[in-house]
């Protein structure tokens, strides 16, 4: 049994769209759990010294291996 169900649901609140994205099974063995996933998404898609109260900053809630 795996501990993540496979898909990223990215929701944009600004357009009000909701997205479902294959996980890649290489990311979920290699950035375990929520804070693995939100780190790598935060580095791979902010942008250096982004204003913290920015409306282009990101939001990530991921659960725990525990969890």
């Amino acid at each position: 049994m795996h501990a993540w169900a496979g898909w990223i649901l990215r929701v944009d609140v600004g357009t009000r769209t909701i997205e479902r994205q294959p996980l890649d099974p290489q990311v979920a063995e290699n950035f375990i759990g929520g804070r693995g996933f939100n780190s790598l998404t935060l580095f791979n898609e902010l942008p250096m010294g982004i204003d913290p109260l920015s409306a282009k900053n990101i939001y990530c809630l991921a659960p725990g291996p525990l969890s």
